[in-house]
């Protein structure tokens, strides 16, 4: 597994951190690297994921909406 040195951690940033992981009973390594892993994980939902998770809630919650493509088009009639 690939090993990360972080350089330059602000002494306030390193304290909360190292508070975190004590709250948690986990070593610092663990607890930086879970966050990580935290945050990688929302960051690989694609546009086309989060926008059919949007369709599929709005289909359970049965809204509709009117087509905004003739609001649009209505708009630009002079």
């Amino acid at each position: 597994m690939p090993d990360m040195l972080i350089r330059g951690v602000p002494q306030h940033i390193m304290e909360n951190l190292k508070k975190r992981a004590k709250k948690n009973r986990r070593s610092l390594q663990s607890e930086a690297l879970l966050i990580m892993e935290e945050a990688a994980r929302y960051e690989t939902a694609t546009g086309a994921q989060l926008a059919e998770g949007i369709r599929h809630k709005l289909a359970q919650e049965r809204t509709t909406f009117s087509d905004s493509a003739e609001i649009i088009r209505g708009g630009r009639k002079v």
